[in-house]
């Protein structure tokens, strides 16, 4: 059942376009919206109780106004800052119960003017992690009294309902070689922080500390840095071991999750990090870096590593110990899928959220 009157503002609710899309299907599931904009995706998306904007600010804005005007919904959901500043247009007694999302970078500063006035209005902020939220308030103090923690969770459905077919896969060759372990990201120039360039490295040094290293890794994203992937991977020698999957779809991802023997991701700089989620619900142990939400997920040394930092040295360390010791980290990821299942399927964020707007 949806609840009265709720309106869901998103920036792009197009699926399969990221974090924050996923978040806003997250919210969407959690209370059935009657109605939907969304400023990105093609205006031939829309539907009855969707409508895309394909990036047109202005009849975004107008459509934004004349629904709380004419329809006064009782629930208004903003799936990012920026669709909250909308917010700062519409008198306040035209609002009644409004919730904005927090996710990342866009929270750790002092918000602007103009996002202040929309948040100003907004009755509930929610942050992604404790990570985000405690950069949040240090930044924006006036908020502390109506922000508060909303731990995201859940998987693609994409992997809910795949049936992991190796045989008919075009890279079966490659996922049932020698053990590897799996990075996913977007490989973008600005977002080298996610340390890809320092797994190669890493990798690179554990080759050279043990010439008999067997684990291979997979790199799944594409960005404006692919191509400098490619020629590190090249120009280190690791041809042989490290591949870059640039066209992967989210079930081919969930067989590389399957098959692999865990994730490595070590991102110093991120609002949450889904992929631990999609390692864990797959049942492998998870690889990141300590005071990052990935503590917030991770349990230290139960169902993954916390490293120190993302240096090539400290990579280089556990993958020498991952290597060596293989069944100590299957356990992990066993711990991982228990984890996954008591605190962060689709229905426990469900619960969070209402929860947190009631």
């Amino acid at each position: 059942m949806p609840l009265e009157n709720t309106l869901l503002v998103s920036m792009n609710y197009e699926t399969s376009k990221g974090g924050v899309s996923r978040v806003a299907h997250l919210m969407g599931e959690a209370v059935i919206p009657n109605r939907v904009f969304s400023l990105y995706g093609n205006e031939n998306l829309s539907s009855k109780n969707i409508r895309y904007f394909a990036k047109k600010k202005l009849p975004f804005l107008w459509a934004f106004v004349a629904y709380i005007l004419f329809h006064r919904p009782k629930l208004i959901i903003c799936d990012h800052i920026g669709p909250a500043s909308l917010l700062a247009m519409i008198p306040v007694f035209l609002l009644k119960k409004v919730v904005v999302f927090l996710h990342d970078e866009e929270a750790w500063k002092p918000v602007s003017a103009r996002h202040k006035l929309g948040l100003n209005k907004a009755t509930h902020i929610l942050c992604n992690s404790d990570y985000t939220y405690q950069k949040f308030i240090a930044h924006n103090p006036i908020f502390a009294s109506k922000t508060q923690v909303c731990l995201l969770a859940g998987v693609p459905k994409s992997f809910e309902n795949t049936i992991i077919q190796i045989s008919n896969n075009a890279y079966s060759s490659w996922l049932e070689g020698t053990p590897f372990l799996i990075f996913v990201s977007r490989l973008w120039q600005e977002h080298r922080y996610k340390g890809y360039m320092e797994l190669i490295d890493g990798w690179k040094l554990a080759k050279e500390k043990n010439p008999a290293f067997a684990l291979r890794l997979a790199i799944v994203g594409n960005g404006d840095d692919a191509k400098n992937v490619t020629d590190k991977i090249q120009n280190t020698g690791l041809n042989n071991c490290i591949s870059l999957f640039t066209e992967i779809s989210d079930i081919d991802l969930s067989i590389f999750y399957s098959k692999s023997k865990g994730l490595i991701f070590p991102s110093i700089r991120e609002g949450f990090g889904f992929v631990f989620l999609e390692a864990m619900y797959y049942g492998k142990c998870c690889i990141a870096v300590i005071d990052q939400p990935a503590a917030e997920i991770i349990a230290q040394n139960s169902s993954g590593i916390l490293m120190k930092d993302n240096s090539p040295e400290t990579i280089c360390e556990i993958l020498l110990d991952m290597d060596a010791n293989p069944a100590k980290y299957e356990e992990m990821g066993k711990r991982g899928k228990i984890i996954y299942n008591e605190k962060f399927t689709n229905a426990d964020f469900k619960k969070r959220f209402l929860n947190c707007i009631a």
